[in-house]
This record gives structure tokens, C-alpha cells and sequence, in this order.
């Protein structure tokens, strides 16, 4: 990285520190042997792994900005593709039976009919959807389902 650019590392962690959830920025960049320095847009953005112990994975990506690009669909491709890492990494919260809820709600199914296909009480659907809401940080049904849809279920 460009000497003039450490400094974006120094402000993102303070972002992040003061309750950012994600940061962009431009920096240089020059591989070893190369001659010429190159742009590079990035993203960071902080996974929770452990929610007792607030313990968070940062991931960063970097897009090289050159003149042959077509920049917003790249951005919106990368975009995307973070998003879906990062709530795939959600459905590790859930229990099996609530990943199946989820799956059946994203299909369009009503409690009723989740309740009949999956051989359990309406309202122990309606338990397995308040976990779910509570474990991804959800508050409205639509949202969920919403969430679910970008996690690709």
C-alpha cells in the first residue's frame, strides 16, 4: 500500500470502533516487482461471530479501478456477492428446524401450511419465527423474509 494511504486503516478502525458498520475507501497499491502503483476500491465490513463475546471477523475487499471497467455494475457485483457472504454466515445461528421454517417462508408459505408440512403446532412455528427474528436481529416478518430471499434460500 501507498505510504500516503496507511492512514485509511487508522481511521476505519476508529469507524469501526465507534459502532460503524461498514467503511469504503481508495487507496494504492504496488505488488512486488511492479513498477507503477494501481487504484483499488474497497470495502470492509465487520462480521459478529460470537455474540457473548462481541468478537468480530473483518472482511475486506478490493476491486482494481482501471479504464476498461464498468464501475456501478462491479460495485453492485461485489456489493451483492458481500452480502451474501454475510448473511450466509447468519444461518449458522439457526437450528436445523429453523432454517427449515425459513426456507418454507421464503417460498411463500403461510404458518398454517408450515405447520402441516413440517408435522408441528402452529404455534411452535410461530416459536421457531420469534428465535429466528431474535437470533438474525429481525423485527418484522417481512424483513425476515426479505433477509432470507438475499441469503439465497
Amino acid at each position: 500500500m501507498h505510504p500516503d494511504d496507511f492512514h485509511l486503516a487508522i481511521v476505519a478502525q476508529r469507524h469501526f470502533l465507534h459502532g460503524g458498520n461498514m467503511f469504503t475507501g481508495c487507496c494504492r497499491v504496488r505488488f512486488k516487482k511492479a513498477k507503477r502503483w494501481k487504484w483499488f476500491y474497497g470495502i470492509a465490513y465487520p462480521l459478529l461471530l460470537e455474540e457473548q463475546s462481541n468478537r468480530h471477523l473483518l472482511i475486506c475487499l478490493f476491486m482494481e479501478i482501471h479504464h476498461r471497467m464498468h464501475t456501478p455494475h462491479q460495485l453492485r457485483c461485489l456489493f451483492k456477492d458481500m452480502l451474501q457472504y454475510s448473511h450466509r454466515s447468519l444461518l449458522g445461528r439457526l437450528i436445523d428446524r429453523e432454517r427449515e421454517v425459513l426456507q418454507l417462508l421464503v417460498q411463500g408459505a403461510e404458518i398454517k401450511h408450515i405447520a402441516h408440512q413440517l408435522k408441528i403446532s402452529f404455534f411452535t412455528v410461530e416459536e421457531h419465527i420469534k428465535h429466528i427474528k431474535r437470533k438474525l436481529g429481525v423485527r418484522k416478518l417481512s424483513t425476515l423474509i426479505a433477509l432470507g430471499k438475499d441469503m439465497g434460500l
